[in-house]
This record gives C-alpha cells, sequence and structure tokens, in this order.
C-alpha cells in the first residue's frame, strides 16, 4: 500500500473507532431511558438549540458533499453553485417551521407516517411511508457509495473494508443508543467537519495561484443548466428532504419551538455555506484550467492544482469525508427504523427496532458495493419524491375546502405528477423504456421536477372538486361520539382522535 493509502486507512479507522466507542459508553449509560420505545425512536423533547444546530447540519451533509456540489459546478457554472447552496440549505428550515405545526397540532407524533395516518387515514399513511423507505434506502446507498469512490477513486484502496467498517459501527451505536445517542456524536462528527472545512479553505487562499481565465468559460458562466438550477435544485432537494424522517426526528428531539427554530436558522446558515465553498471549489478548479475530464476527483484536482494532492491535506479531507459519512449514516439508520417502527412495529418492544436496524441495513451496504453513480441515486429519489410532495403535504391545510384534500384526490394527484414524467420521457426520447431511464436516471434538468410539482397539483385541485361534487361528505371529519370508544386501548396517536 502507498503511504497515502496507509494514512489516509489509519486516520480514518481511529476517527470511526472512536466515534463508535464513544456512542456504546453513551448508549450503556442510557440503556433504562432507551428502554422505552418512544424516547429510543424520538428522543422527544430531548435537545437544546446546540444539539438541534449540529444535529440538523450533520443530517444535511455527508460524503457526498465532495463529489455532488464540485461536479455540479462544472455544467450549472457559478448559478449552479449558489442555488445548489441555498436549495441544500433552506429545506432545514423548511421542515421546522412546518414540524413545529405538526408537533403544536398532535403533539404524540413519532414519524411523518403518524401524522398521515391522523390526517388521513391508514390507506395513505402506508403509501408515504413506503415513499419514505425508497427515498431513505436510496440516500443511505448513496452515502455508502460515496465513501467508498472515496477510498477507491482517491485513496487507490479497496471501498469494501471501510464501508463495512462503517455500517458495523453504526449499526452497533445506532441499535443500542437510538436517536438521542445519534444526535450527541453529530455534535463532535459535525464541529470536526467545520475545522476540515476552515483547514481547506486556508489551504487553498495560501496555495491556489493559477491564472483565471478571461473572459469566463461558458460552462461556468451564466448558462441553460445554471439558470435551470434554480428550479431543479429548489424542488429536488426540498421534496428529498421532506420524504426523509432523519430532519423530522430532529423535530422531534427539540426541547421547544424556540430551539427548533433557532436551531435550523443557524444550520440552515452553516450547511449553505459548507455546500457553497465545497461547489466553489469545483467551479474554481474549471475557471484555473485545471483538467476536469473527471468530475468525481475535481476537489482534489484544485488540491493539487493539476497534480497530487499533498498526503496531509488528502488525508485531512478524507477525516472530513468520514465525519460527515458517520453522521449522515447514523442519522439515516434511525431514520429508517422509525420509519418501519412506527407504522408496522407500534405495539412491538424495543429490542425489534434494535434487531431492525442491522435488518435493514445489511442489504444496503451489499448495493453500495455495486459502485452506482452518486448523482443519478438521488436523482431517481428526488424525481420520485418530487412527484408525490404538493399533494401529501398539502394536508397540513386547515382552511375552506380541506376536505378536497383526502385519501383519493391525494394519490390522485401523485399518480398525476408520475404520469406527467413518464410522458415528458416519452416524448423526449420516442419511447416508454429510453424515456423513463432518461427522466429517473440520466437528464437531471428542470422540465421533469417542474412537470412533477404543477401535475401533481392539478390533479389534486380537479380530483378534490369533482370527488366533493360527488361525495359531499367524504374527507371530512366525522363527528366522534366520545364514550363509542374506550381511549385508553387506542394507540396515542389515535387518542388524538378521540380529543
Amino acid at each position: 500500500m502507498s503511504t497515502l493509502s496507509i494514512a489516509a486507512y489509519t486516520t480514518s479507522v481511529i476517527v470511526c473507532v472512536l466515534f463508535g466507542a464513544f456512542a456504546l459508553y453513551l448508549s450503556k449509560k442510557l440503556q433504562h431511558r432507551n428502554a422505552d420505545t418512544e424516547f429510543f425512536l424520538t428522543a422527544r423533547s430531548s435537545s437544546n438549540c446546540t444539539k438541534i444546530t449540529w444535529s440538523f447540519y450533520a443530517a444535511s451533509v455527508g460524503a457526498w458533499t465532495l463529489f455532488g456540489p464540485p461536479s455540479y459546478a462544472l455544467t450549472a457554472g457559478i448559478i449552479g453553485v449558489a442555488s445548489y447552496a441555498v436549495a441544500t440549505g433552506i429545506p432545514i428550515f423548511i421542515v421546522a417551521f412546518f414540524g413545529n405545526k405538526i408537533q403544536a397540532r398532535y403533539p404524540n407524533v413519532v414519524s411523518l407516517s403518524d401524522f398521515v395516518h391522523w390526517r388521513f387515514g391508514p390507506t395513505l399513511q402506508y403509501f408515504v411511508a413506503f415513499i419514505m423507505l425508497f427515498n431513505m434506502a436510496t440516500a443511505l446507498i448513496a452515502e455508502y457509495t460515496s465513501i467508498g469512490d472515496l477510498f477507491e477513486s482517491i485513496i487507490g484502496a479497496s471501498r469494501i473494508p471501510y464501508v463495512i467498517m462503517v455500517g458495523v459501527i453504526t449499526m452497533a451505536y445506532t441499535a443500542t443508543g437510538g436517536l438521542y445517542v445519534s444526535i450527541v456524536t453529530d455534535q463532535g462528527q459535525a464541529v470536526m467537519s467545520i475545522l476540515f472545512v476552515v483547514i481547506m479553505i486556508i489551504y487553498i487562499a495560501v496555495t491556489f495561484r493559477l491564472p483565471l481565465r478571461t473572459p469566463l468559460p461558458e460552462a461556468l458562466g451564466p448558462n441553460y443548466y445554471g439558470w435551470g438550477s434554480i428550479a431543479t435544485m429548489p424542488i429536488s432537494l426540498f421534496a428529498g428532504t421532506c420524504f426523509s424522517e432523519a430532519m423530522w426526528q430532529r423535530v422531534w428531539a427539540s426541547e421547544d419551538p424556540r430551539a427548533l427554530k433557532k436551531g435550523a436558522l443557524l444550520a440552515m446558515l452553516i450547511t449553505t455555506l459548507v455546500i457553497f465553498f465545497l461547489g466553489f471549489c469545483g467551479f474554481l478548479a474549471a475557471w484555473g484550467g485545471l483538467d476536469t475530464s473527471n468530475a468525481n476527483v475535481v476537489l482534489f484536482t484544485l488540491l493539487g492544482h493539476g497534480g497530487d494532492a499533498p498526503v496531509w491535506i488528502t488525508v485531512i479531507v478524507t477525516m472530513l469525508a468520514v465525519c460527515m459519512n458517520t453522521s449522515a449514516v447514523d442519522s439515516m439508520q434511525n431514520a429508517l427504523v422509525d420509519s418501519i417502527s412506527s407504522v408496522f412495529l407500534k405495539t412491538r418492544p424495543v429490542w425489534w427496532s434494535r434487531v431492525l436496524v442491522v435488518v435493514v441495513n445489511v442489504p444496503l451496504i451489499i448495493l453500495s458495493l455495486k459502485g452506482y453513480q452518486v448523482m443519478n441515486l438521488f436523482l431517481l429519489s428526488n424525481l420520485v419524491t418530487t412527484c408525490f410532495i404538493l399533494p401529501v403535504f398539502m394536508g397540513l391545510w386547515e382552511g375552506r375546502g380541506r376536505h378536497m384534500v383526502n385519501t383519493a384526490s391525494v394519490l390522485i394527484g401523485c399518480m398525476s405528477g408520475f404520469g406527467s414524467v413518464m410522458v415528458y420521457g416519452t416524448l423526449v426520447k420516442g419511447n416508454l423504456r429510453d424515456g423513463m431511464y432518461y427522466t429517473f436516471f440520466a437528464g437531471y434538468t428542470y422540465p421533469p421536477f417542474l412537470l412533477a410539482l404543477g401535475f401533481s397539483g392539478v390533479g389534486l385541485v380537479i380530483s378534490g372538486f369533482l370527488i366533493s361534487l360527488v361525495f359531499p361528505d367524504y374527507g371530512k371529519r366525522p363527528k366522534i361520539v366520545e364514550h363509542a370508544v374506550e381511549t385508553s386501548k387506542l394507540s396515542k396517536i389515535d387518542q388524538q382522535l378521540y380529543e
């Protein structure tokens, strides 16, 4: 093995094992508290503003940030860099805003699917749960793939040992410690990642001396992909974020609304700045005339000024990736378990959830070893969630016409959005198969996202109006006779129906 491989592997293993050991120690101290399934899944009202800030940030970034934003800058230019950064940060605050409303209305909610169950019933709850599981599983595969790509493409070592190690260590402390331990470890992982980002900023500021091309190359200035990113990035990342239980869990864990709002605002600002810096690194590499033919390594091309980056700075970036990766992985593991447990294992003891951590992660680790393209994975999950985001979240509407937003109209709206994307792809490529591949796996452009969002809304409104004409009482709140049900026998979420 080369000096770089030895140094990178050694430091990465040390960082990962230390975080794991601390998390397991903390899990042991909290074992009595974690015996309660709800606290294990939600860490209800346990985290102050500081914890929420760093935990939101840690859940929003990952090893993918070293590849996605820098490579996106090569085609979308400076506008794309700004759009990517803002679109990654803003959904944090939006989730906190809506989450605060949900929690105020239904204080015992343990997942987004729980809210959907209360608002629409079990049919849509299962539908939303499956969409969320698909979205989070894809994100977790992308995260394992990203850290594997780093070790394989940059470090020059096999992806398999480290991916398995980070999967096993995070599974161990997630299964024993639950969400609260994940939030606590997020603090150290997030602060260390910020420290490494600051070191990178100083290094680039001191060492980058390449002449910048004038005029600005067309691909880096305002262009089709850049202007399109103003729609593509906010829509896609907002949809992907809202269908991730990892973000909603931070809402349930906040100690009060003030801590939630302030923490989300700070996390939004930190995340936006970090993503902008990483995207600007790709922009700067292309502007300086460096070889950017391999978009996956453009960040390291900049650090090496076109050659091999010094071993020490590569190790620093690897440690940054490890910190981001472990925090993102354990957040997503907790989120997957929460989504499944709150829907399918609501009455089961906590050990079912602990076993589920392992059962869910093993196949995802295996899939990640196949080395899929990370941006293609995100395109798939983000476009699917965009088809469903508007109809589902219209369920928060409590004004006039509330009954028109019902299970049937929401499902029709979702299918309308999905169908519009299929039709668009077929028209562009001439047949359904190639069209589906282009829209869901290859063409990260704005038309499919606008169509999915627009037609899902149109389908919801039209179907809701027609259903209300034919079935006037469908979707309206039932008049509940209090003595008809023994509420003590109901789950917490069902008891709220009768309050």
